[in-house]
């Protein structure tokens, strides 16, 4: 071994005779901190050293806890943390314990669960790995300080802080594994939680998605059900409406040749009533020569008196004459009488002929406001056709929406039982989560 001060060697040797008798044990049966003492070259030999310490560590362990403590209650929150979950003097004594067990120079499965114990009273309290790392760094300082100041000059104080620094090591890495191992227990707790709670929430919605597609399902059966209904209606009205439409332009063409029809009577009547009214106005020429006729008869038979009383004044030479002058007389009376007849007719004529005309101006007036009306009834009938003509358009464009309808509500329902069925299978999906 190496000494520092060889002035006192005796009291060296001494102490170096007790290092070889030191009693230490190393007993773990985990092989993963076998493993990490393994890393760390952490061996018996170095739980001598630790040992060998024991005693100067016993008689400053007061000055080390101090040390531990007043860094800690520098910093707000874990002062806090403190005075809520225990009193200061009452983990001053447990750190006093747990300093001294780490020199005892055994590590076994008793060391492990009393490490892992503690960090999982740290990790239930919330402190953090950091803070602990930093905290026990002013522990490892300390004790350093202490061997070079005390322990110097009895052993080389890098042999002393190598084995310090090794122990101090695997103490933090069996702490922070405790810490990790609860930490992944939270999470794991965390996760099966919010596994539970998804599950039940995806469950619950999913079910909800059932009963909606469900209902969405009935309901767009019987949309698609009452447009189906609709669209027949709407096939039904336009092809009545192309009846209709039919109908009225075989109406518009009949009432088209029923105003020609009447345009030709009104044309005939005006004619008839131009003829009409030549037949007047012969009527009265001929009553015109009627009565000149008539004064030639009655001046006849006045010349036919003259002639029997110039034949009667003649006696037997005149007798010849006056049988000329009585079938003169005779005619010209025949002649009166036949042309009273004809007056009499041709006044019976001209009475009729006036009624006939006074009919056919009746006539006329009725066939005109007939042609009117004829007229408004065509203009009414083209544009029932033209409203039948928008009308039909309106309905066929009207149908073609509601087949496209039709057709998006058919993709609807088919969606919709897509939905049902993803539903159903995330229900199952989660019920065997």
């Amino acid at each position: 071994m190496k000494l520092f001060r060889r002035k006192k060697s005796e009291k060296v040797i001494y102490r170096t005779n007790e290092f070889d008798e030191m009693d230490v044990s190393i007993r773990l049966n985990d092989d993963y901190y076998i493993n990490k003492m393994n890393m760390i070259h952490l061996k018996e030999e170095d739980l001598k050293r630790i040992k060998w310490m024991k005693p100067i560590i016993e008689e400053n362990i007061d000055e080390i806890v101090d040390v531990f403590y007043s860094s800690i209650l520098n910093v707000d929150h874990l002062k806090r943390m403190i005075e809520q979950n225990s009193t200061l003097e009452r983990l001053k004594g447990t750190l006093r314990i747990h300093t001294l067990e780490m020199f005892d120079g055994r590590i076994d499965d008793s060391f492990l669960e009393k490490r892992i114990r503690i960090a999982k009273a740290h990790f239930r309290i919330g402190l953090e790995p950091n803070w602990y790392m930093g905290s026990f760094l002013n522990l490892q300082n300390k004790i350093t300080l202490i061997i070079f100041r005390e322990m110097a000059n009895m052993m080389d104080p890098l042999e002393l802080i190598t084995a310090l620094n090794k122990l101090i090591s695997f103490e933090q890495q069996i702490v922070l594994k405790a810490y990790d191992d609860e930490n992944m227990k939270r999470l794991q707790n965390q996760y099966e939680k919010g596994k539970e709670e998804m599950k039940n929430e995806i469950m619950q919605v999913s079910e909800n998605l059932v009963a909606l597609a469900q209902e969405t399902e009935a309901s767009v059966e019987t949309v698609s059900s009452e447009f189906h209904s609709v669209n027949q209606n709407t096939t039904e009205s336009n092809r009545q409406a192309l009846f209709a439409k039919k109908f009225a332009e075989e109406g518009l063409k009949k009432l088209h040749e029923t105003t020609e029809r009447v345009h030709f009577i009104v044309d005939m009547t005006e004619e008839v009533t131009g003829k009409m009214d030549q037949l007047v106005n012969s009527s009265k020429k001929i009553t015109k020569i009627v009565f000149i006729v008539q004064e030639i008869a009655d001046r006849t038979n006045l010349l036919a008196l003259n002639s029997a009383i110039e034949a009667a004044r003649a006696g037997e030479h005149g007798k010849g004459f006056a049988v000329v002058s009585q079938e003169v007389k005779k005619l010209a009376e025949q002649t009166k009488s036949a042309i009273s007849e004809i007056q009499s007719i041709i006044t019976i004529s001209e009475n009729e002929t006036n009624q006939v005309v006074q009919m056919i101006k009746e006539m006329q007036q009725s066939v005109f406001s007939g042609t009117s009306t004829f007229r408004k009834g065509n203009e009414a009938i083209d544009k029932v056709v033209k409203s039948i003509e928008q009308s039909g358009t309106v309905v066929s464009t009207v149908h073609k929406r509601i087949e496209e309808l039709n057709e998006a509500i058919k993709e609807i329902e088919g969606m919709t039982m897509q939905v049902r069925i993803s539903a159903e299978q995330l229900k199952e999906v989660a019920f065997h989560a």
